[in-house]
């Protein structure tokens, strides 16, 4: 990111406004462009983007990036902050220090803004984890929503977190519990994962009780709920109970995603496929079902939401571009609807800069 670090201090330290010129600035992207352009941010929230013969800064300081294009900050619906990209999740947190969990949790939210992210959510830290780096972090890295430890069945995937509960009382009781601790979102895990060890992706964690039980808890006190889905039963069975956003559906074909995909009373079915870095490197057989999938979701009604899954192995936290050249390849570039579904965002835009 060029200039970014500067940008972000010179913000972050004065109260003084700030005006950043550039070659070009979007205001939406794609969209129109201003050039040569200019972003007004005033105490740490943009205030005004457009052409800069049109800037008025007063006496406040003035940062031109040259050459480099500025566009609306972009959005990574799912990241895991604690995972390392190289070890298997369990590997990344188990036996580790707390200190060193939030030491990486940092590290890697430091490498999703230099990657031009400037919201993210997080959707599996060990306990409490997440909310403390979220409260913690500042301007050293993302706006941050979190999810509290994955709520699953015990031994299933992601347990290792936290978040186990062996019947639909305790599921209930930890929901509370998380949106005591300070959690933005909920975590449901309905299938397995391959990141688990002895989990398997068409395995069923919670049953339909315990994920109804979750719903209605969450959604009673104002938490939205993000349902980790790769199998037909769970995409289905999480539509069903209301969830707000449904992760992965890795196992469902295009005729699969049309049974279920349709907007429920009026709600539109939020999907975030975590497209990232691995797309790229599938098989023909991988890339076509891909194409299919994306395709049926879209005319079914559905909307797709940017999430990357960063911190699996295979998928660091600063290729978030990935997932922009993959979404591209795949579907036309779709209209991603992140920051509607998120909550607790600023209503102005973060920008971000690209050479």
């Amino acid at each position: 990111m060029h200039e970014q670090r500067e940008i972000i201090s010179a913000q972050g330290s004065q109260a003084a406004p700030l005006l950043v010129r550039a070659r070009r600035v979007y205001v939406a992207f794609p969209g129109v462009a201003y050039s040569p352009g200019a972003v007004l941010a005033d105490r740490g929230r943009i205030t005004w983007a457009g052409h800069a013969s049109e800037a008025v800064c007063g006496t406040g300081e003035v940062i031109d990036v040259g050459d480099a294009v500025i566009v609306p900050g972009f959005i990574d619906s799912h990241v895991h902050l604690a995972f390392d990209a190289t070890s298997t999740p369990a590997e990344s947190v188990r036996g580790a220090a707390v200190d060193a969990i939030t030491g990486r949790m940092r590290a890697s939210a430091r490498s999703l803004l230099r990657a031009g992210v400037t919201t993210a959510r997080d959707l599996g830290a060990p306990n409490g984890l997440g909310v403390s780096v979220r409260d913690g972090l500042g301007t050293d890295g993302p706006r941050l929503v979190v999810s509290g430890p994955p709520v699953t069945r015990p031994g299933g995937h992601l347990h290792f977190l936290g978040g186990s509960c062996g019947d639909a009382e305790h599921v209930r009781r930890e929901v509370l519990r998380q949106h005591a601790d300070g959690a933005d979102w909920v975590k449901l895990v309905l299938s397995g994962g391959e990141t688990t060890p002895g989990s398997r992706l068409r395995d069923a964690e919670l049953t339909g009780r315990e994920l109804r039980v979750a719903v209605r808890t969450a959604h009673s006190i104002g938490l939205p709920v993000a349902a980790h889905a790769h199998t037909l039963w769970a995409a289905r069975a999480a539509v069903r109970a209301g969830v707000d956003t449904l992760e992965h559906c890795t196992l469902l074909g295009s005729r699969a995603v049309r049974q279920f995909s349709l907007p429920r009373r009026g709600r539109a079915v939020y999907v975030d496929p975590t497209v990232n870095t691995r797309w790229l490197m599938g098989t023909p057989a991988q890339t076509r079902k891909r194409r299919q999938r994306l395709a049926a979701f879209m005319n079914g009604g559905a909307e797709l939401i940017a999430g990357t899954d960063a911190g699996i192995p295979g998928v660091p936290h600063g290729a978030y571009a990935d997932e922009l050249i993959a979404l591209g390849f795949f579907q036309g570039g779709p209209r991603a609807r992140s920051r509607r579904r998120l909550g607790r965002l600023s209503r102005a835009p973060a920008y971000t800069t690209v050479s």
